[in-house]
């Protein structure tokens, strides 16, 4: 089912969500066939292909789990539910760096060759944030735990160069020299990043990623709803459950939420 721009203002911001489904199919091939990680080989998708267009279909289930939690963090931060925007700071403590490493490294460019190689080989907030950078995010306007990410693939031609002579400072200086200065809609059709995020999608990556049988999370979720424990996380369930030794055949335990039945 297509997705259509919503173009409704919100009430409080008083901007239009610009959301819409991107065709990121070309783009996908093109990064898939690169040897190379993700953030080099968008890179590579921009500057030799033209085309670094990003879907649902782009990211991997880490990845929008990190997205999921990058966007919360700035909702908390800024105070603002809805038309706000992401900042490399939101990657940090959340298991892939602090809010200084990830402002060093993106704010100041401030990477070393060897911990850009390790980074961007094992570091899967750093290769998310690099990749996708940072962007606008909106609640759509009937379902507030459906939220959606926009932004364009560029980098920042208007910013100051970084200072200094790493690689890294170089590489961006170098690449932000090269942006097209004269964008319009046409051209950044082809640089458009969409993603749309459901709590429900992202609550049920994080069930399979512990381990979780649907059917036990599905006899369970009615009785979590049903507690004064309605307000965790379903993660933090789990990893509560897990620590009492519930992960053994994905059986809750029941010593830490007592009205979780089988």
């Amino acid at each position: 089912m297509p997705i259509y721009p919503l173009k409704k203002d919100d009430k409080k911001t008083g901007n239009k969500n610009p959301y819409k489904e991107v065709d990121s199919s070309f783009s996908d091939i093109i990064r898939s066939i690169i040897p190379a990680p993700t953030n080099v080989a968008q890179m590579i998708s921009k500057q030799v292909f033209g085309d670094s267009r990003m879907s649902n279909n782009s990211l991997s289930d880490d990845q929008k789990l990190i997205l999921w939690d990058v966007i919360q963090r700035a909702q908390k931060r800024s105070g603002k539910a809805n038309g706000g925007g992401t900042e490399y700071e939101d990657y940090g403590d959340l298991g892939y760096g602090s809010k200084d490493d990830f402002n060093r490294w993106f704010n100041r460019g401030d990477v070393g060759v060897v911990e850009l190689g390790k980074n961007s080989l094992t570091n899967d907030g750093f290769k998310l944030a690099s990749t996708i950078g940072r962007g606008r995010y909106w609640q759509d306007e009937k379902d507030p735990e459906t939220v959606y990410y926009t932004d364009v693939y560029d980098w920042n031609s208007g910013e100051n160069n970084f200072s200094g002579d790493g690689l890294y400072q170089k590489l961006r200086n170098h690449v932000r020299g090269t942006e097209d200065k004269n964008l319009n809609a046409d051209k950044n059709e082809k640089s458009r990043m969409n993603f749309k995020l459901t709590r429900a999608e992202i609550e049920e990556i994080r069930r399979k990623k512990n381990g979780v049988s649907l059917d036990n999370t599905r006899r369970a979720e009615p009785a979590i709803i049903n507690t004064t424990f309605k307000n965790d996380l379903w993660s933090e369930v789990l990893e509560k459950e897990r620590k009492v030794g519930f992960s053994k055949g994905g059986k809750f335990s029941g010593r830490i939420y007592p009205s979780i039945k089988q």
